[in-house]
């Protein structure tokens, strides 16, 4: 054995960055570095069907909890749909990758990235946002607590909306407080979850009622 200095583990060598693209828009093709311990970055297909449900959104500002790479974030700017996103990501483990993917984009002051956590981050902010997207770790227990928070914090604008990436065996209540769910969409194991205000609801609901 080598007397002073560190140990090394030969297999460290061996481990294989992960990268992802931006499937669209602007940055397509793109590559971006997901952070180590990042093993489950949402799938393709299940971002594909995110942004096509939110189709005809533009502008908005964003909230990414649970960012990891930023890729959501960065999609949906590439996309137009993201004029601004706050990242937050808990694991400062991830940060300099985090960094690395808005820096290399250019997207520097256009996307922040926030080391918080998310529950942290939620308590204290008082901004509002036009989507709030939540991507916890499958592992994390009773994910609804998230979205109870926002509800009291009240960080949805009016017109926004809110999506949960979880497992199918997740459950989520129809109805938190005053946020309504609006769509459920099913991908394998993997689910997306849509809530906004239930004001809004409503008022859609009227204006196509007084348009029959």
């Amino acid at each position: 054995m080598q007397k002073g200095g560190t140990k090394r583990n030969p297999r460290n060598n061996n481990i294989k960055k992960l990268s992802i693209r931006v499937a669209s828009g602007t940055l397509r093709g793109r590559k971006l570095d997901c952070p180590p311990g990042e093993i489950r970055p949402m799938t393709s297909m299940c971002k594909q069907a995110l942004f096509n449900i939110m189709f005809g959104r533009k502008d908005m500002e964003m909230l990414d909890l649970f960012s990891g790479s930023a890729s959501i974030s960065i999609e949906g700017y590439s996309r137009g749909m993201v004029k601004s996103a706050d990242v937050v990501e808990g694991d400062y483990g991830k940060r300099a990758i985090l960094n690395g993917n808005i820096d290399k984009l250019g997207l520097t002051g256009k996307i922040k990235p926030i080391i918080s956590d998310a529950f942290t981050y939620i308590r204290r902010c008082t901004k509002k946002y036009d989507f709030i997207m939540l991507d916890p770790p499958f592992k994390m227990e009773n994910k609804q607590s998230l979205l109870e928070l926002l509800e009291l914090k009240e960080l949805l604008k009016d017109n926004g909306i809110i999506v949960i990436h979880a497992k199918y065996t997740d459950s989520f209540d129809n109805q938190i407080g005053k946020l309504v769910q609006t769509d459920y969409r099913r991908y394998g194991i993997n689910v997306l979850v849509f809530y906004q205000w239930e004001k809004n609801i409503i008022e859609d609901n009227m204006g196509v009622n007084e348009n029959e």
